[in-house]
């Protein structure tokens, strides 16, 4: 297979992205010492967002390193899912320009469960577009845009959060997502679009 052509630029909107990983923690410990299980697990979290992300500086959400800690030093959870967010460095002093933000993604099983990638940054590019735009067929085309994309990722999270519920044998529907937020906001875009 022939090397693909690099294209010398990159752009600000391909370097802020977010994504959700599932870690396998349990194979990361496994063979520490007790006292040195919850610490490690810390740092390989910080490790592997620094591989998935591409960017040193790593900050861990507090409620993430709750979890990790929450079994105690010896007892790490075999899984944890994370979101990692990658941003722009604000601080004029910083070495590098771009950070990840690790935070908790609760999750009831691990099954099934894929990489997704969150579509925050295209909602915010087209909320400036619209904003600054003042072509009707512009709005119309981008808000098409927009509602396709809800939709396909609507659909992803339902399917995602309906297989666990139905797998689960919990009474607590507060731990899933309601299903009327996957019926009411595509329709909410079509009448935006109306």
């Amino acid at each position: 297979m022939a090397p693909t052509k690099k294209t010398g630029k990159r752009s600000a909107l391909q370097d802020v992205v977010t994504r959700e990983y599932t870690i396998h923690l349990h194979k990361r410990v496994h063979g520490r010492s007790f006292k040195k299980r919850a610490p490690w697990a810390v740092k390989s979290v910080v490790q592997f967002a620094q591989k998935a992300m591409g960017t040193q500086d790593v900050r861990v959400d507090p409620k993430l390193n709750q979890e990790l800690w929450s079994q105690g030093i010896k007892n790490v959870p075999h899984r944890i899912r994370v979101r990692l967010e990658r941003k722009r460095n604000d601080d004029e002093d910083a070495k590098e320009k771009l950070y990840t933000y690790a935070t908790f993604v609760p999750v009831v099983s691990f099954k099934g469960l894929e990489t997704t990638v969150l579509h925050a940054l295209i909602i915010e590019v087209i909320n400036k577009l619209i904003t600054n735009s003042t072509d009707t067929a512009l709005n119309y085309i981008v808000l098409q845009h927009l509602l396709l994309s809800s939709i396909h990722f609507f659909h992803q999270k339902y399917h995602e959060y309906y297989s666990a519920f139905r797998k689960s044998s919990f009474t607590n529907y507060k731990q899933t997502l309601p299903y009327w937020t996957f019926y009411y906001v595509p329709r909410l875009v079509f009448e935006l679009m109306a």
